[in-house]
């Protein structure tokens, strides 16, 4: 099962379809190593509803988590880093709970999943 979900990501990013934020989360759970070579320093078109909105200090870029609703604390959410320049009134307008989809890079995984240099799509 688990080298599927990795297949079905690969698939998803060739075929320029989203991945669920879930499907990230759970091929980081399963085999770090693995989902690195897949997602990190790639381009990544994720979606998955939003967990909280906030700002760094001391740049204030804006930053989007995303709920995987997977249990484990390191993968429980995925942390998107906003380019800079991103425009506000997008971000603003998001609300807890609202599916969004992403364009990122893959950044691989600390404390979290991260995903960097993030546009919200349509």
């Amino acid at each position: 099962m688990p080298a599927l979900v990795l297949l079905t990501a690969l698939l998803a990013q060739l075929a320029d379809k989203p991945i669920s934020a879930r499907a990230i989360a759970e091929a980081y759970q399963e085999n770090e190593v693995a989902a690195d070579q897949a997602f990190k320093g790639n381009r990544v078109l994720l979606i998955g509803p939003v967990a909280k909105v906030w700002r760094t200090d001391p740049d204030r870029t804006p930053v989007i988590d995303l709920e995987t609703g997977v249990d484990e604390q390191i993968a429980s959410r995925i942390v998107c880093y906003l380019r800079k320049g991103h425009p506000l009134a997008e971000v603003a307008r998001l609300r807890r709970g609202r599916l969004v989809t992403l364009s990122c890079m893959g950044d691989g995984q600390r404390m979290s999943i991260v995903m960097k240099d993030c546009e919200l799509t349509k």
